[in-house]
């Protein structure tokens, strides 16, 4: 790819991830999947959100978690986790080459009570038309709370939505290169799903740590994909000693 045509494709894909027009994608279903899963502990609660993506060469994200302040408190929100825990994917989200002063994503934003904001892209100067490749459980971002009073709150309700307006507004938060043209995939090619918070070591998800979590722990070891509720001992992978960490809350 010649210098000049990159330039042409890093311009229009920059001008479409702010306040420019740019055509609106075509709705054949959702394309973008968001969703959350949790693991909830005496003292903290952690949200990891992950993409599903069903198209390729994603150029960026916005993201917005909802929580209930009166509940929660954010105490850390991370994009850049390595390893990447409960997720078979790389780190895919970066702007520029190793030496770019702007390589990082920007930060995430929490000073409004009730909301994290997510905002993200990747850009290879090598290769400006590759964005993410399809795939799933892409990891986004991991956020920590503690409870605001004190006591974790047994069941918090959360919400996933655009960083910024509805899907509908000037904005756009979803973009892809479709034959070296921006398309926008705000709308109805991006859903959100559910945050989904569970006790840790609740291998099987049903909501309570019972012996039958011994079972669905030991046949997930090993497992880098497994969601973080099976993760009974917390260090970021699936193991044995899982198993003894589940019997001491059996």
């Amino acid at each position: 790819m010649n210098l000049l045509k990159s330039i042409k494709i890093i311009l229009a894909i920059w001008l479409s991830l702010g306040f420019a027009m740019v055509a609106p994608g075509l709705s054949f279903g959702a394309e973008v999947d968001i969703y959350g899963e949790g693991v909830v502990t005496e003292d903290e609660l952690v949200v990891y959100l992950y993409a599903d993506l069903q198209v390729d060469h994603l150029f960026s994200y916005g993201i917005k978690l909802g929580y209930n302040p009166d509940e929660l408190t954010v105490i850390d929100v991370s994009k850049d986790v390595d390893p990447i825990p409960y997720t078979l994917n790389e780190t895919k989200w970066y702007l520029g080459n190793d030496s770019a002063s702007y390589r990082n994503n920007p930060d995430p934003d929490f000073t409004t009570p009730g909301e994290v904001i997510l905002i993200g892209g990747k850009l290879d100067p090598a290769d400006p038309e590759q964005g993410v490749s399809r795939g799933t459980r892409i990891f986004i971002g991991m956020i920590t709370f503690q409870a605001a009073d004190g006591e974790m709150p047994l069941n918090p309700l959360f919400s996933l939505s655009y960083a910024r307006g509805a899907g509908t507004s000037a904005y756009k938060n979803f973009v892809r290169l479709d034959d070296q043209v921006p398309q926008v995939l705000d709308g109805t090619d991006v859903s959100f799903g559910s945050v989904i918070i569970l006790p840790q070591g609740d291998a099987d998800g049903n909501g309570s740590v019972t012996p039958r979590d011994l079972n669905a722990t030991k046949s997930n070891i090993g497992n880098a994909n497994a969601p973080c509720y099976m993760d009974c001992d917390g260090n970021g992978t699936i193991t044995p000693r899982d198993i003894s960490c589940v019997k001491t809350k059996i």
